[in-house]
């Protein structure tokens, strides 16, 4: 999403302005409503807003967030939420820079890269969905990222140097999560999230380098214990990709099959292997209106809780 804000600055005068609702430092917890009546939910625990920018000019306003948790001093989770809403006016312009933005990049994108574990993408005229597991080697997107031009780890960098006690790993287990389309709200949103595997019970591993990691994609099959746990993760993320599609009201025909991907999460999180089932039934009765979108986010948050 950043990539695109930067796009828009060259083409754009911007006005920086400070978010209405949040400040930075504050404490957030539960659930993070970014605007519109879009509300993601977080996962347990406290996180710290780190970075918030709101760009806009005239109707077309930009709006991102950084979101970090700590836990004795360890870093476990990273949340980037962005949304770009062009208030109904430059669709073209603004379907053409995510074709070339998500679909065209040479650093990054939703395509097939050696860094990625994993791609899914639904892509037709003005609508793309889609979602990308990856790992991160954390010096290198730090320092030396592969795009120059890339805003994300500035403020990240700061802060971690602003809080030299907090201990920052070295890999970390990445999902991106992005919905646009014109016949939808027309309204573009992302929705990234980082996890220091070790942390969460992940084994620990020994290459932070990205290419020669434990969890790169062609050595990944030699660490069995690795394995287990990006499958692990993957399953997280799928189930995380479902709620994103619920919060940002994504059309059903634009929404991704993750039927084929085994369920499993986290020790220390929900133990119900049937999650993402048990969401898609419940998204199932919503469509057929059974139930109301109040008893839908009701019963939903009873199953991740």
């Amino acid at each position: 999403m950043k990539k695109i804000i930067l796009v828009l600055f060259f083409f754009l005068i911007v006005t920086s302005s400070k978010s209405e609702n949040y400040i930075s430092g504050q404490i957030i917890e539960n659930n993070f409503k970014i605007s519109h009546g879009v509300t993601f939910e977080l996962p347990k625990g406290k996180f710290i807003l780190f970075d918030k920018w709101k760009w806009f000019y005239g109707n077309v306003t930009i709006r991102d967030y950084g979101l970090i948790k700590v836990e004795n001093n360890i870093v476990s989770d990273i949340i980037y939420i962005a949304e770009l809403n062009t208030g109904a006016q430059y669709i073209g312009s603004l379907s053409q820079w995510v074709e070339e933005i998500f679909f065209k990049d040479k650093y990054d994108g939703c395509y097939e890269r050696p860094e990625y574990y994993l791609v899914k993408y639904y892509k037709k005229g003005m609508s793309y969905n889609c979602m990308v597991v990856r790992h991160l080697d954390s010096n290198k997107e730090l320092y030396s990222p592969d795009d120059p031009h890339t805003l994300g780890p500035v403020k990240l960098r700061n802060w971690l140097i602003d809080n030299p006690s907090i201990t920052f790993s070295d890999t970390f287990l990445t999902t991106y999560h992005d919905y646009y389309s014109a016949r939808a709200s027309g309204i573009a949103y992302s929705f990234t999230h980082s996890i220091n595997p070790e942390f969460y019970g992940g084994p620990i591993t020994n290459f932070s380098d990205e290419k020669q990691s434990e969890y790169h994609k062609n050595n990944i099959n030699n660490y069995p214990e690795v394995k287990n746990f990006m499958d692990k993760w993957v399953a997280i993320s799928s189930l995380e990709h479902k709620v994103f599609e619920e919060n940002v009201r994504s059309r059903k025909e634009h929404q991704l099959e993750f039927r084929n991907i085994s369920n499993a999460t986290f020790d220390n999180q929900n133990n119900d292997d049937n999650l993402i089932d048990k969401i898609l039934e419940l998204k199932k009765l919503l469509d057929e209106g059974i139930i109301t979108n109040e008893e839908f986010t009701k019963m939903k948050k009873r199953i991740l809780n």
